[in-house]
């Protein structure tokens, strides 16, 4: 029996087994997997030395996948052909296609290519390190590189190290190092041997790590740097029973000590470790012709890929010719792109016009000579060109108090018509009508318009006179006539009212066009010697007669309403039923119709079918056009009962049916006996409402009274229904009725003030313009821009244009207060060393500092490495002293030491600074990109102030212009040039409203 009891937990496991290998896929449920895979072991195994093999095998705790690894992976030192890589289960296999060189140390960097096969952990930065020699080189450089102009960090940069000191070898050789950029811009090349290296850092577009492409960037530092590996000694006062802890090459020893001493820490530190790259790109592009549009029929835009040299570029036409009086040649401050204008419709009428393009070039050596191109242009969109004149403005609201309005045209303007553009301050006023003035325009036929007036049109005030047949200006702006209107006032011709225009087109021509564009202006009234004006742009369709909505609210009541009024009799045509002669009653108010009906048949009736017309319009054949529609109302009858019963005083009831009663109501009281009448009643004209007064004052001084409501309804066909209701009522008021307007009855208005301003052409851009004026803070303003005050060169004109818009609060704003000092440091390309000591100088110096920077110097010197000197130096280290030694290069055998010498000038000696205010925008497309608010040409220490500025964060930058040409200039790599200096204050600025920020800038600080 015991055998078999020990069988048991044996089939147990063996079964469980059996049925977890059956299961496919991962095990759902237990705790999230967040770990990537992790090395297990390798061959070789990872900074091993003695690498013979051709192949690298890695083997991971946990099944994986690779996630591009073909763009992820890279070695340094680079190799020309890609390793090939292979999954065995849970293996990585790399085989080399090359040859690896021999005594060299090698980094696989497989990036973030390796993540686990069901979570897709990735395994971040994954390296794997070894040595084809016996020695493990262990020296790096490290250090930053950012976007010369604007320092911001450049991701996926490769940065490369060369042992050969020729200024063509990035041209020709791959690198003997690499490693790339992070996104903070940072790098590090580990694991390379002692030598002179120069560095460069390369923005590669083709992928072949040589630099040979005028769209690539690069940067490059001038002299050669010797990596070495620098010792940092750390002296501390230990207590009894602490932790001592030191630093020896990543070793880590700690002991618990039990008497007082001294602990001293090593550091080793691995150096250069800060180098600063400026990525450029130099400008040795060919002046070329990026691109040529046509978006109007006569015009031809050219655009460079930089700005002319010599800003010189002639265009002649080449296939056509184009009267001289009739072009214009358009340019830009940005001398890259000019436009060619022509109105000649001899040339625009032409599908293709071809040109002959003179400009200068340059080649490798700064030769200029000349370049000739031929540009054609096909077509253009003769949507574009047939809408209206855009003009665009830009206005926001608030609007800046310190900016003029802008205008922009989208084509070059041949005539500008001042007098129709207006600029209103919008004031506040007081009248006792409400007399603001609007106005609606259908067109009733082909030839009959209707201008609808909110109020009527008034009589003569002060000087000026509102007569319709004078004033009432228009301009028919398809055509540009003036002879197309015959105006009657509906006084004399159709219905006798003071607030309607009715015009009769005359022409023929315009007849026949289903939609007419109108500009009409027309003014209103003055209030105190102020105009308020009216300009408006129409399109007026044919608008036929239809029928939008209609409803039957009581059995002999129907509302129709239509789309536009009803000037004509209705005729209705029963159609579900027969009705007697004069069977309704019909009222027809503008675009409403109201049908009583009479027959008590057809009032029973709970669906009504009739059909409507009346005449509509005359066609352009004189011929009369009818509208016709069929309608059916259903009628859905309502139970009778009290949609309101209310005791608003303690002798006064009211009750409101939701239909007619056709008895008096009868009310017995159910909490008070009384055998007397104790109450008078009143019915409403409507049959609806019943309302009650309480004569006995015992029945008053009841809170509440519990009463029987009876009343009577009558159905369709006349028999009475009796209902009952038991009710409780309590006081309560009724509120107030709203006072009526009367005459009296004051508004307000706002109504727009005329203004003088200043309206000009931009100096540089022809199509823009300003309206200036000194526009006040917190106040409201109105631009009108009438149709046809702008005309082009092809005779098109614009829309109506018209715009309100608030201007910002004065105490809205702050601004910066910024000092600015040392600029003579910034035109120090090199450091200067006009101090020389002896070794017992620079001993005494060291004692009295707490730090001591000593910098590199390259001259006819002999190289002590770093350690060195701190051996010497050793009895110097006290508590207060730490000693930082980039490299030491001493001359004549130790006796001697350059120092630096600090320069603090307050005026350059050569060139000048550009300081910008600026302030930065993100975007998905662009990123980070910075716009220049205001800026300034320096040359010696100044204070600034920054005013008008609105709360938010802003930047300052310094660009150091060498060469005072007011500009950035690129850097040149075979010149030996680097790009021009840019310097950006340390932080954001931060404005607040209302107050000034004040700034200390020292200059290289």
């Amino acid at each position: 029996m015991k055998k078999y009891l020990l069988l048991i937990p044996i089939t147990i496991s063996f079964l469980l087994l059996l049925f977890s290998c059956a299961q496919k896929g991962a095990l759902e449920g237990g705790i999230k997997d967040t770990i990537p895979p992790q090395v297990r072991r390798s061959k070789p195994i990872e900074n091993d030395t003695g690498f013979t093999g051709n192949n690298i095998v890695i083997k991971f705790d946990e099944y994986f996948q690779f996630n591009k690894i073909e763009q992820e992976f890279y070695s340094s030192p680079p190799q020309f052909e890609q390793p090939k890589f292979k999954i065995n289960r849970k293996k990585l296999i790399v085989d080399f296609k090359e040859q690896l060189d021999d005594s060299m140390t090698y980094t696989l960097n497989f990036g973030n290519s390796i993540e686990d096969f069901n979570e897709r952990n990735t395994m971040r930065n994954f390296k794997f390190v070894f040595s084809t020699g016996p020695v493990l080189d262990s020296l790096s450089i490290s250090g930053y590189v950012q976007s010369a102009f604007n320092y911001s960090p450049t991701e996926n940069v490769w940065v490369m190290l060369y042992n050969q000191n020729m200024d063509s070898i990035p041209y020709q050789e791959i690198p003997c190092y690499i490693t790339k950029t992070d996104t903070s811009g940072y790098f590090s090349i580990a694991n390379i041997k002692q030598a002179n290296y120069k560095i460069f850092a390369l923005f590669d577009i083709n992928a072949n790590m040589i630099y040979d492409s005028p769209d690539e960037q690069i940067a490059f530092l001038d002299s050669l740097y010797i990596p070495y590996a620098k010792m940092k000694i750390t002296i501390d006062t230990l207590k009894v029973d602490s932790l001592i802890q030191i630093n020896i090459q990543d070793t880590i020893s700690i002991d618990t000590i039990r008497v007082d001493s001294i602990a001293r820490n090593v550091f080793i530190t691995n150096l250069p470790s800060n180098l600063s790259l400026r990525l450029f790109k130099e400008d040795n592009e060919e002046q070329s012709i990026i691109r040529n549009t046509r978006n109007y029929k006569g015009e031809c835009k050219f655009i460079f890929n930089k700005p002319f040299i010599n800003d010189t570029v002639s265009i002649l036409p080449y296939n056509f010719t184009s009267d001289p009086n009739l072009t214009h040649f358009e340019r830009f401050s940005s001398k890259d792109s000019i436009i060619f204008w022509t109105s000649d419709s001899a040339a625009y009428n032409m599908d293709s016009l071809t040109f002959l393009v003179y400009y200068f070039q340059k080649d490798s050596a700064d030769n200029i000579f000349p370049q000739t191109d031929t540009v054609s242009f096909v077509g253009f969109d003769e949507e574009i060109d047939t809408i209206p004149l855009p003009i665009k403005h830009n206005i926001t609201e608030p609007y800046d108090l310190f900016q003029p309005v802008k205008l922009n045209a989208a084509c070059l303007i041949s005539e500008i018509d001042t007098s129709k553009i207006k600029l209103f301050e919008i004031v506040d006023t007081i009248v006792k009508n409400n007399r603001e003035q609007k106005m609606k325009i259908f067109r009733k036929s082909k030839d009959t318009l209707f201008f609808c007036f909110s109020r009527q049109l008034i009589e003569p005030i002060k000087i000026f006179t509102f007569n319709p047949l004078d004033t009432f200006n228009y301009t028919f702006t398809q055509i540009n006539r003036k002879d197309t209107f015959t105006y009657f006032t509906t006084d004399s011709v159709i219905i006798n009212k003071p607030d309607t225009i009715m015009c009769v087109i005359s022409d023929t021509s315009i007849c026949n066009s289903d939609t007419l564009k109108l500009n009409i202006n027309y003014d209103n009234l003055y209030f105190f010697d102020v105009r308020q004006q009216f300009s408006e742009n129409k399109l007026i369709p044919i608008t036929n007669q239809k029928i939008n909505s209609y409803k039957r609210p009581t059995e002999d009541s129907i509302i129709i309403n239509f789309e536009k009024e009803v000037f004509a009799k209705l005729n209705i045509i029963p159609i579900n039923f027969e009705p007697s002669p004069n069977w309704f009653d019909i009222s027809i108010q503008n675009k409403k119709a109201n049908i009583y009906l009479k027959d008590k048949d057809v009032i029973r009736l709970d669906t009504i079918t009739f059909q409507i017309n009346c005449f509509d319009y005359y066609n352009t054949k004189n011929e009369k056009q009818y509208f016709t529609d069929t309608v059916t109302i259903i009628f859905k009858r309502k139970k009778q009962k009290i949609n309101q019963s209310i005791r608003y005083q303690e002798d006064k009831m009211m009750f409101v049916f939701n239909t007619k009663v056709v008895q008096e109501p009868k009310i017995e009281l159910l909490n008070f006996s009384n055998n007397e009448k104790w109450y008078e009643h009143k019915l409403s004209a409507t049959n609806d409402t019943s309302s009650f007064i309480i004569l006995d004052h015992r029945i008053k001084k009841l809170d509440t009274l519990k009463i029987k409501f009876s009343y009577t309804s009558k159905n369709k066909y006349d028999s009475i229904i009796n209902y009952t209701d038991t009710l409780a009522l309590t006081v309560k008021k009724l509120k107030p009725k709203e006072e009526t307007e009367t005459e009296e009855t004051k508004y307000e208005l706002k109504v727009g003030k005329p203004l003088n301003f200043t309206f000009k052409q931009d100096s540089i851009l022809e199509r823009q313009y300003y309206i200036d004026y000194g526009f006040q803070s917190d106040t409201t303003y109105q631009i009108e821009i009438d149709s046809l005050s702008f005309i082009d060169i092809y005779e098109n004109y614009n829309d109506t244009i018209k715009v309100r818009f608030k201007m910002q609060k004065k105490n809205f704003y702050g601004k910066i207060l910024l000092s600015l000092t040392n600029t003579g440091e910034i035109g120090l390309d090199s450091l200067t060393y006009t101090e020389i000591i002896n070794k017992k100088q620079f001993f005494d110096l060291v004692q009295k500092s707490d730090s001591l920077l000593v910098d590199s110097i390259l001259q006819n010197t002999t190289l002590f490495e770093a350690n060195h000197i701190i051996q010497k130096l050793d009895t110097l280290i006290t508590d207060s002293i730490s000693l930082l030694i980039d490299s030491l290069f001493l001359t004549n055998l130790q006796e001697n030491l350059y120092i630096k010498q600090i320069v603090t000038d307050s005026i350059m000696e050569t060139g000048q600074i550009i300081l910008q205010l600026i302030s930065k925008e993100k975007s998905k497309e662009e990123g980070v990109t910075e716009k220049i608010l205001k800026e300034f040409i320096i040359t010696k220490d100044q204070e600034l102030i920054f005013e008008h500025l609105p709360p938010e964060s802003y930047y300052l930058k310094i660009i150091y212009d060498a060469n005072s040409n007011d500009k950035w200039d690129t850097g040149n790599y075979l010149k030996h040039i680097q790009p021009e200096k840019v310097i950006y204050y340390k932080k954001a600025i931060g404005v607040q409203s209302g107050f000034g920020t004040e700034v200390k800038w020292l200059i290289n600080e």
